[in-house]
């Protein structure tokens, strides 16, 4: 008995073919080395980063480890924080508002003594002065940028300044508003650092604005920001240094970049007070009060720690 009988095929039609037509020759797509690959791929990608921008995950910030490591009841975090976007909002914004500026260390202030002992010599001339002056300068700034490159807070709050635009757009508003709160505290900090400064020195400042001293703090500010930043992608910023005696200075030290630029910016909101003389007595004044820095440093530091983080932070108040 034989199987069953297999269906007959239809013949093609004379001239016609079952077979998928061929791409001609001049259609196919070129053979690209993987170089050209490369390029290809990466004008397409960058193209689409122009077009949506770049955004920021924020998966590491879990709310679900955040109420276990607090400890509390999983239905009143919920009921705080209905949503991630709102959690994720609250974290960012307390994150910048516990920022802080550190102040002068001991080993910083005794390091700046120690830069400039051979200079106080000439302070009874005009030349000697300005030595002075301005290798002060370049210290205070050099430990300043070393001293703000270092710390984990501040290097999250130029992170979060940086990336604000890439948070998700729920987040920007609030997270923001919190961004330009620390700011303005910062100017504050550094206005009062700066207050002693004019008479240490025996200048005064040349501002026209009603006020001088926070038009100075918030220029260096911004200034150190953007030398900051372009310091994690480049650290050779402030690495790099080259023998000069810039402004006046007639003693050759070695200066980065940022510390020329810097020292510029405070010599520009600065000029010496014809009203000041300078005599032992007032040579040794400046001594005394270069050496109150570092117990005016010691006190700002215990002030920090006395005051609760966040203990004006809106997040919280809102939640009371």
């Amino acid at each position: 008995m034989s199987g069953p009988r297999p269906a007959p095929q239809p013949s093609p039609r004379p001239g016609l073919s079952l077979q998928p037509p061929r791409t001609p020759a001049s259609a196919r797509r070129p053979r690209l080395t993987d170089a050209e690959t490369a390029a290809r791929v990466l004008d397409a990608a960058v193209a689409r980063v122009a077009e949506s921008g770049v955004h920021v995950a924020l998966d590491q910030v879990s709310f679900e480890r955040a109420i276990e490591d607090a400890q509390v009841s999983r239905a009143s975090a919920y009921r705080r924080w209905p949503t991630k976007v709102a959690f994720h909002a609250d974290v960012l914004a307390e994150t910048a508002r516990r920022t802080r500026l550190e102040p002068d260390s001991e080993t910083d202030i005794a390091a700046l003594h120690a830069g400039i002992a051979d200079l106080w010599a000439a302070t009874d001339g005009t030349q000697g002065r300005r030595d002075l002056i301005v290798e002060a300068l370049r210290l205070a700034v050099s430990y300043d940028l070393s001293r703000l490159r270092a710390s984990a807070p501040y290097r999250t709050y130029l992170t979060l300044a940086a990336a604000l635009t890439a948070l998700p757009a729920g987040i920007q508003p609030e997270v923001g508003s919190a961004l330009a709160e620390t700011q303005r505290r910062f100017d504050r900090h550094r206005a009062a650092v700066f207050a002693g400064l004019p008479d240490l020195i025996g200048y005064r400042l040349t501002g026209s604005g009603p006020d001088p001293l926070l038009d100075l703090a918030h220029a260096s500010g911004a200034l150190m920001t953007g030398i900051l930043l372009r310091s994690f992608a480049d650290p050779a910023t402030l690495s790099e240094r080259s023998d000069r005696s810039p402004y006046g200075s007639s003693v050759s030290r070695l200066w980065s970049d940022p510390e020329v630029q810097l020292v510029g910016l405070f010599l520009a909101h600065l000029e010496p007070d014809p009203d000041v003389i300078w005599d032992a007595t007032r040579v040794q004044r400046s001594r005394d009060l270069l050496a109150d820095r570092a117990a005016w440093a010691a006190r700002l530091r215990e002030a920090q720690r006395d005051t609760a983080p966040g203990e004006d932070r809106s997040a919280v108040g809102r939640a009371n």
